[in-house]
């Protein structure tokens, strides 16, 4: 199976109101989330039910990888974000399966 690199980024106007990746299913197998570094809050990555409270938590300039074993992926569409500051930016960089 091939693999492609790509990168998401978002921003989050208004803290407090979360933001999807990606509506359009995308599997991948690894991909590495960044808080950019000029944030004035922390971001929150989870399902659709990630808050601005709620999540796994970065800081500014601060990583999160995920990867599976070869064969299985996850479809980064079920991941959203949210922050606690507005304006507040998140990069995803990933490899998209089955290209």
């Amino acid at each position: 199976m091939s693999v492609a690199p790509d990168v998401i980024s978002k921003t989050v106007a208004a803290a407090g109101t979360r933001v999807q990746f990606t509506t359009t299913g995308t599997p991948v197998r690894w991909a590495k989330f960044r808080a950019r570094a000029g944030n004035g809050g922390k971001i929150y990555l989870g399902d659709n039910g990630v808050s601005s409270s709620n999540g796994y938590e970065l800081n500014a300039s601060e990583t999160l990888e995920v990867e599976l074993p070869d064969g299985v992926v996850f479809d980064l569409s079920q991941f959203w974000t949210d922050s606690g500051a507005n304006g507040d930016k998140v990069d995803v960089f990933f490899m998209r399966e089955g290209v």
